[in-house]
C-alpha cells in the first residue's frame, strides 16, 4: 500500500468518525495535497488543499498556526503552477499569521525565502 493509499484510508476514517469539517480531516486533506504536489499532480493538490484551508479558517480561525501552514503549502502549489500573484498572496498571508504567533512557526523562514524568489 503506497502512502497516498494510506492517507486516503485515513481520510475515509476521519470523514466517517469526525465528519467533513473537522480539523483532523483538514490535516489529512493537507497531507494528501502535499503528496499530490510531490507527484506533480498540482490541480489535484490544489483541490485538496482548498478544502483544508476552508475547514481551518472556519474551525480554527484565520490567524491559527494550521491556517498559516495551509497558506504556505497553497503558495507552493501556486508557485509550481506558475501563478506567481496567487503564490505571493498566500505567502504574505502566511507571513502575517506567523508574525502574530509566538514563537514563530517553522514555516515562517521558508515562506520568507520563497517570497524572495518570486
Amino acid at each position: 500500500m503506497c502512502i497516498r493509499d494510506r492517507y486516503q484510508n485515513s481520510l475515509d476514517i476521519h470523514l466517517k468518525v469526525f465528519g467533513p469539517d473537522h480539523p483532523f480531516t483538514a490535516n489529512t486533506y493537507l497531507n494528501m495535497a502535499c503528496i499530490f504536489k510531490d507527484q506533480k499532480k498540482l490541480k489535484k493538490a490544489l483541490d485538496y488543499i482548498k478544502k483544508a484551508l476552508a475547514i481551518n479558517q472556519e474551525k480554527l480561525g484565520p490567524d491559527n498556526i494550521e491556517t498559516g501552514r495551509t497558506h504556505f503549502h497553497i503558495a507552493e502549489i501556486f508557485f509550481h503552477l506558475k501563478n506567481i500573484p496567487k503564490s505571493k498572496q498566500h505567502l504574505e498571508t502566511c507571513i502575517k499569521i506567523a508574525k502574530i504567533l509566538k514563537p514563530s512557526p517553522g514555516y515562517l523562514k521558508l515562506a520568507r525565502k520563497l517570497l524572495k524568489e518570486i
